[in-house]
């Protein structure tokens, strides 16, 4: 009597199935490079462990590849297999969500130098807040030609709650990071900050001098010119601004 072409009949003539909980080896053919089972029926190849778990939970999905939680690359008991899962999946599995209003913090891997969540997708290492603001509400725009930061309203770094984040371009990214004293140093307003070479008082002989040239004022006051200019104009020292002028010799730290 010649073998059977059915598919299903040739597998399990070849499957040793033990205990339900056992491992299922494969007794036919193996490949020998990555020890899995094979078999060819009607000039067609399967894998037999994919063939059982097909027809235990259904069609295995496009693109989803079948793991095994047992150490044998031959068993075929479909309780030794899984759906290897999805990278949202993945990724979700990393975030510990603290309510639907509380910070959802990553607890995967971490950028060593800013302490911003990394998650691994595509080979690539992409920031976890940035994919779960995608995830949320699609790609990220561009500005002048440059992808635009995403910011947290709760300044947490390790939160990727979609809710607490928001678009900003390079300056609103610099302005929140300064407003929430993430800029490397501790920072006061106006006199009040230790880097700034002049009192508050002296800002303001400078901006009702009007009838004196930028460059008398600088000998005057022993700063540069342009730092004449900024005040004049409002660019630093605006109300007492926290803003540090490179002329001063200190430049903010800008953030991650």
């Amino acid at each position: 009597m010649g073998k059977s072409t059915n598919l299903h009949d040739r597998i399990w003539e070849l499957i040793d199935k033990r205990g339900s909980d056992d491992c299922w080896h494969w007794m036919g053919h193996v490949d020998g490079s990555t020890g899995l089972g094979r078999i060819m029926v009607n000039w067609v190849r399967y894998y037999p462990h994919r063939v059982v778990w097909e027809e235990v939970h259904g069609e295995i999905p496009a693109g989803r590849k079948l793991v095994r939680t047992c150490d044998a690359p031959d068993c075929c008991n479909p309780k030794h297999m899984a759906l290897y899962p999805t990278w949202l999946e993945r990724f979700w599995a990393n975030v510990d969500r603290n309510g639907p209003n509380g910070c959802w913090e990553w607890i995967g891997r971490q950028d060593r130098g800013n302490g911003y969540g990394v998650f691994s997708l595509n080979k690539l290492l992409r920031y976890a807040h940035r994919l779960s603001y995608e995830i949320a509400n699609g790609e990220i725009p561009m500005v002048d030609g440059k992808t635009m930061f995403i910011c947290h309203h709760c300044d947490n770094r390790k939160c990727v709650n979609p809710d607490h984040l928001f678009l900003g371009t390079h300056t609103d990214n610099m302005k929140d990071c300064i407003s929430k004293g993430r800029h490397g140093f501790k920072i006061g307003r106006g006199e009040m900050n230790g880097y700034v070479k002049l009192t508050d008082v002296q800002v303001e002989e400078i901006r009702r001098a009007t009838n004196m040239s930028q460059r008398a004022l600088s000998r005057m006051y022993g700063v540069t010119q342009s730092h004449i200019w900024r005040i004049r104009h409002n660019v630093c020292r605006d109300k007492g601004s926290s803003y540090v002028s490179r002329t001063n010799g200190v430049r903010a730290i800008s953030c991650a």
